[in-house]
């Protein structure tokens, strides 16, 4: 579990999304070296580099904005080239200095109104080529840019929909690297290191990390199968569910900082026992049977459940806290009345829980 989800690999940053990038710029040449394509693949290749993301949510966003700003930044480019030239048939330097910088604010301005900022950069890139290199057949050329750009972009999307990091997991039975204490793991940048693992869920890995001499929670996603639930886009709803809960008014540690890229979440470190660990060493719990009580009406108010697992709850100075942000819409099976009160005292389902899990 490197920066970047690195898969066991000895080079460092070495992951999926890496291997997928060549695979992909590799592909997208292949394809131009067949003769109906043929022709030069370098944007295409750019294109494909541009539209490989961690997801496909991200695949779409980073592709996208390199189609959007190279079809923007070409027809204002063949626009512009065309004027200059209706003013100046033998074209004007001059003249096309404040050409560009018009061109440049209405590319900005239209990536801008589409929501398409990322498009700003590669659309200049073919603006600048078209009015300054000057092809001889500018308009041939930057039809070719377009079409060259959206074959890798989509070549791109297709690779990282039919190779998801989940399903390359579940292949090769993949497991995020040992993490040994004092391992730097980064976060937006910022440097956390490693105390000790805290748990292993259906959705992550929680470390307790210190920076600054600050201890916190750091939780990495994984993308493990799991036979009794199905997941969307963990990171997206990490955030998502966090909001949810925070509106609901849910006792909880509050989220400190979240990476999309890597896959990460700082939440604050709430110290204490977990409501399993009691249960499992005989305590009672029933002064905290109340608090919960309170969240599971609070939750319903909302219109959703929370898991209501023992080894979600820490208590901490008498107070319980629920730990995990993940929520679902309400359905009355899955209560705490209904079904979480189950694993809160020596129940026959905890016995069972216990016989077919080590702790």
């Amino acid at each position: 579990m490197e920066d970047h989800h690195s898969v066991h690999a000895p080079i460092p940053g070495l992951g999926l999304r890496s291997i997928k990038t060549g695979l992909a710029v590799m592909v997208t040449a292949l394809l131009y070296a067949i003769p109906f394509f043929g022709g030069n693949p370098t944007f295409a290749c750019i294109g494909a580099i541009f539209g490989m993301g961690a997801d496909m949510e991200e695949s779409r966003r980073s592709g996208g904005n390199r189609f959007f700003g190279t079809i923007i930044g070409g027809f204002i480019g063949m626009f512009l080239y065309w004027l200059e030239h209706l003013i100046f048939p033998d074209g004007s330097y001059w003249l096309r200095l404040p050409l560009t910088f018009l061109g440049i604010i209405v590319m900005i301005s239209l990536c801008v109104l589409f929501h398409w900022p990322g498009g700003v950069q590669p659309g200049g890139v073919v603006l600048c080529i078209i009015l300054f290199s000057t092809p001889a057949h500018h308009i041939e050329y930057a039809l070719h840019r377009m079409v060259d750009t959206g074959i890798g972009v989509a070549i791109a999307l297709l690779l990282n929909y039919l190779l998801p990091r989940s399903l390359i997991e579940r292949l090769f039975h993949l497991k995020p690297a040992a993490q040994r204490k004092g391992t730097p793991l980064l976060v937006n940048g910022l440097r956390y290191s490693i105390i000790k693992l805290l748990g292993h869920g259906k959705g992550g890995y929680s470390y307790l990390v210190e920076r600054h001499h600050q201890q916190v929670v750091l939780k990495q996603i994984h993308h493990e199968p799991c036979d009794y639930y199905t997941f969307g886009n963990k990171i997206a709803a990490e955030q998502q569910d966090y909001e949810k809960l925070l509106a609901a008014g849910i006792r909880m540690p509050k989220m400190l900082d979240i990476d999309t890229d890597t896959e990460r979440v700082v939440k604050e470190y709430v110290d204490g026992d977990t409501i399993f660990d009691l249960v499992k060493n005989n305590v009672s719990v029933a002064p905290y049977l109340e608090q919960v009580r309170e969240m599971a009406a609070q939750a319903k108010a909302a219109g959703l459940n929370i898991d209501y697992f023992p080894t979600n709850f820490i208590v901490q100075n008498g107070l319980l806290y629920y730990i995990d942000y993940e929520c679902n819409d309400y359905m009355d099976q899955w209560s705490f009345e209904n079904w979480g009160i189950k694993y809160w005292s020596r129940t026959p389902e905890f016995e069972e829980y216990l016989r077919t899990h080590k702790q």
